[in-house]
């Protein structure tokens, strides 16, 4: 039993059950084989699972309700790795539905529960293993310089409550946010990953050259995914590469060019090279 090893305790019981008959030690072999039977029917179920969460996830897809459907495969699958490579294959053609934003959330999630998972594994461990590689030192270093800007350069927003902040840009956080503090904040960029982006670019915009018309702009992942209509009422998307205040759009999935860049200017809008700003609207 202290093996703990399914064969065995099979083999043991078997040769042994009839001379340990009525004994406390035949009991428990018998209960341990009930729980590792149990155990092992249990992981090879959440290993088919995620097995086919992986193989749906990896299925070409050419609509919305078919990326909705793998977006919702992989979440069922609680595997990191499953999730990522959902998000990234998908998020273009679920950009406006709510999976994704669950799909990332859930994903937020299971990152957190992983560190917590090693945290307590390096407390509960020996001081010996408890060293941090130099990779991780260096890692630490650069998350405690972001927290460290961030207490250095809070702006305290007009009418908020008491924690709450204000960045440069007017987006909010708090001291304490659902990731922690806000040196793990940091490490987040808006729901999708990464870090803070200095430009809030998520929202409805309207455009002047074409009047009614409204721009909406979803983030994810570095990417603006970007959807309207002209005057012709025909819907379009087009895809934009983020980079600091500037965004980097191909418009030739309705025309355009390919690589419009478009700078985010605080108190003015999105500005185009031919003099067009677009105008947040929500």
């Amino acid at each position: 039993m202290e093996t703990k090893n399914l064969d065995v305790i099979r083999e043991a019981i078997q040769a042994n059950g009839s001379d340990a008959a009525d004994t406390d030690a035949l009991f428990r072999a018998e209960c341990m084989k009930k729980e590792l039977l149990k155990q092992a029917k249990l992981a090879s179920k959440q290993q088919e699972q995620q097995q086919q969460a992986i193989a749906a996830a990896q299925a070409p897809v050419s609509d919305t309700a078919s990326a909705v459907a793998a977006l919702e495969r992989a979440m069922e699958s609680c595997d990191i790795a499953t999730l990522k490579a959902a998000i990234a294959e998908h998020a273009e053609l679920a950009s406006e539905t709510d999976e994704l934003e669950h799909a990332s959330m859930l994903l937020d999630r299971l990152v957190e529960k992983r560190k917590d998972e090693k945290k307590k594994r390096l407390k509960d461990a020996p001081p010996s293993a408890k060293q941090p590689s130099a990779k991780e030192q260096e890692a630490g270093n650069g998350d405690s310089k972001e927290a460290a800007t961030l207490a250095l350069n809070p702006k305290t927003g007009k009418g908020t409550q008491d924690g709450k902040r204000v960045d440069d840009a007017g987006a909010t956080y708090y001291a304490k946010s659902l990731t922690g503090s806000p040196g793990s904040a940091s490490a987040l960029n808006g729901r999708k990953g990464g870090n803070i982006p200095s430009i809030r670019l998520a929202g409805k915009w309207s455009d002047p050259m074409h009047p009614g018309c409204t721009r909406k702009i979803q983030l994810s992942a570095g990417k603006a995914f970007i959807a309207g209509s002209d005057e012709d009422g025909k819907p379009w998307k087009v895809v934009g590469t983020v980079t600091g205040n500037d965004i980097i759009i191909d418009f030739s999935p309705k025309g355009g060019p390919k690589d419009v860049k478009a700078t985010f200017v605080i108190g003015k809008g999105i500005t185009f090279p031919d003099g067009n700003v677009w105008s947040r609207i929500s």
